[in-house]
């Protein structure tokens, strides 16, 4: 006998677009030091270059949380805790009917949004994961 789960569940209905947009979504939240970064130097030279001042960028403002290692291990990192991210995400899915109905009752969060306890916890569980994975890649390899 299954306990019923409220119809309104977000994580009951996710589909394999979801999968993919929240994977987007946690890459760009991993990387987003990163990407603001390259941007950032972008837009800086291409207006040194508009007014003539070509000179290479200044890297000496670089942040502390720099990610270190070649592009293969940074490749690997990210890999594994995307897989850990997807898969826990499926499970929790499969989980829904199982959990007590004081957990999957939606409420109405921000903007009008049914939200959930299991919603709520997957958030903090991603944001978690997505720090554990910056200090892993913001780490010195072992290189022998």
């Amino acid at each position: 006998m299954r306990p019923s789960v409220d119809p309104e569940e977000v994580l009951q209905y996710l589909s394999w677009w979801a999968y993919v947009a929240i994977a987007v979504g946690y890459t760009v939240f991993v990387f987003r030091s990163d990407i603001i970064s390259k941007i950032g130097k972008f837009i800086g030279f291409a207006r040194r270059i508009w007014y003539g001042q070509i000179d290479p960028p200044d890297d000496s403002r670089a942040s502390a949380m720099k990610i270190e290692g070649p592009l293969s291990r940074v490749m690997l990192i990210h890999g594994w805790f995307l897989l850990i991210l997807l898969c826990s995400l499926r499970i929790t899915a499969l989980a829904l009917p199982y959990l007590p109905h004081w957990m999957t009752d939606t409420f109405d969060g921000a903007r009008h949004v049914p939200t959930s306890v299991t919603d709520l916890f997957c958030i903090f569980a991603s944001a978690a994961l997505a720090f554990v994975e910056r200090l892993l890649l913001c780490s010195k390899p072992n290189m022998p």
